[in-house]
């Protein structure tokens, strides 16, 4: 019965809206994003950058050199659908559905300082998955795919694993052999159009709230949860109005009872966002979210009225900063004083007490020197109770990690970025030197990559990179890939 309810809905959506279609999704990766961000600079848009996913009609094509559409004439089949189309693709007037393969094939060496393990260890991803996508008329888009993984990780990766229990931004992980490890994610999103300025998304995916490489107010570095968001439009585009509401979870399980494996005991978090492009070189934005208290150790709670209240700075005013449900807010800034020139800032308050705030400063240089060539530099500070709440239940986290900054421990962080592309080659480096609340030496990681841009449609790309990193003990990593690239990997902490 239910799922006839939703094929005749479908139906009736798909015949009620325009004969057009072309929504689709952006992937989440930073590539994507990059390329929005840089070819904004040289065309002054209103579009509003802070809140991600996006999606394809928010962003015109002329804002995407590499991932709009491809011109380049292909006289096989083969070829067009491996450099540039899905996998497969059914494109008719008024509706688009289209299937793809996700992977992630790569190997290397890990060579390590550390005395308690082999110094040449073999290291490997097998990631399998697939995505399908599609478009019914002009106001109904979704997208819904999987990964599958085995792999055998770096030390430095071992370590934070065997500590929290899940694979960075992954999951949840089980053994896999002797020295790996066994998970997998889901994902998934659909949005309609409800009103010309008025827009509902259903994810389960990851979002990401801010202007830099990291994001202290929530990130995409933690597991994937669902989530429901309601976008507002006003003033020719200028104002938008976001309200998010998401389920999210710890690894602490319920009592178990008389089921053979208990749930894990639930979070709930909204977030209201308001975003304000007073000119197309300026971007303000006030955000404000609150974990709200499900569970304790004596009993569970109903979501209190202010929950239901889509108002920013509603649960500061009810709930204050030391009220039964963590409230935090922060504020967002980016700027553009000259064309190619992004300055961007971001600031974080979870408790107006203790050490319990954050801040961001960075700058972007797109095009720098000769075309095609992007810097980025960035600064962050964290509090050493930013993130955290009355319990672990009431921090800012899911799955053991974060919604920011992807580390609980770092103090002060200091981020070099450098791309390079040219069309289908691909050159990137990074550093990243921190220090932590319980230590000031200075820890290092670099990275060196270079690769081929195969398909815009899931950012494959084929790569060959190396990683150094020192922290009181030398790291070195060498490994070739073959993947597409949805979503951002955080391994750099």
């Amino acid at each position: 019965m239910k799922v006839r309810f939703i094929l005749i809905f479908l139906v009736c959506l798909l015949h009620s809206t325009e004969q057009l279609f072309g929504q689709s999704f952006l992937p989440m990766h930073r590539d994507v994003w990059q390329e929005v961000e840089r070819s904004k600079t040289n065309q002054r848009t209103q579009v509003h950058l802070a809140v991600k996913p996006f999606f394809k009609n928010e962003v015109p094509d002329s804002l995407m050199r590499f991932f709009g559409k491809d011109t380049a004439k292909y006289y096989y089949d083969l070829t067009a659908a491996l450099f540039r189309d899905h996998t497969a693709q059914i494109k008719r007037e008024d509706y688009r559905l289209a299937l793809d393969v996700l992977y992630d094939f790569s190997s290397g060496r890990d060579f390590s300082e550390r005395s308690d393990r082999n110094e040449n260890r073999f290291v490997f991803t097998n990631m399998r998955g697939l995505m399908a996508s599609g478009d019914l008329g002009k106001k109904f888009t979704f997208y819904t795919g999987f990964y599958e993984m085995q792999r055998v990780t770096p030390y430095y990766q071992s370590v934070y694993i065997d500590s929290v229990g899940v694979f960075p931004g992954l999951g949840r992980v089980k053994d896999y052999r002797q020295n790996g490890y066994d998970h997998s994610m889901s994902f998934a999103g659909m949005r309609y159009q409800v009103l010309k300025n008025w827009k509902l998304d259903l994810v389960y995916d990851k979002q990401f709230v801010g202007f830099g490489y990291r994001s202290l107010l929530w990130s995409d570095a933690s597991f994937a949860f669902p989530s429901l968001r309601s976008e507002w439009s006003f003033m020719d585009g200028k104002l938008k109005y976001f309200t998010s509401y998401s389920a999210l979870q710890s690894l602490e399980r319920l009592p178990r009872r008389d089921v053979p494996e208990s749930l894990f005991k639930r979070k709930t978090a909204s977030f209201n966002y308001l975003s304000f492009k007073p000119s197309k070189r300026l971007e303000l934005g006030l955000f404000e979210a609150t974990m709200w208290r499900r569970v304790d150790s004596l009993q569970t709670y109903n979501l209190p009225w202010n929950a239901y209240v889509p108002l920013i700075g509603a649960s500061v005013a009810t709930e204050g900063w030391q009220g039964a449900n963590n409230t935090y807010a922060g504020i967002n800034l980016r700027f553009e004083p000259f064309d190619g020139i992004v300055l961007y800032s971001q600031w974080l308050v979870n408790n107006t007490e203790g050490e319990s705030q954050g801040y961001q400063m960075g700058v972007k240089l797109f095009d720098a020197v000769f075309k095609g060539l992007d810097f980025q530099l960035e600064f962050n500070q964290l509090g050493s109770e930013a993130y955290a709440g009355s319990s672990m239940l009431q921090s800012v986290s899911h799955f053991n990690q974060p919604l920011g900054h992807p580390s609980f421990a770092t103090n002060q962080e200091w981020i070099g970025l450098l791309d390079y592309r040219f069309r289908r080659l691909i050159f990137r480096s990074r550093i990243v030197m921190w220090n932590t609340h319980l230590s000031s030496d200075l820890q290092r990681h670099m990275e060196l990559e270079a690769g081929y841009f195969v398909n815009p449609k899931t950012n494959s790309q084929i790569s060959l990179s190396v990683i150094h990193r020192d922290l009181g003990y030398t790291e070195w990593i060498y490994f070739i890939s073959i993947r597409t690239n949805l979503h951002n990997r955080y391994f750099d902490f």
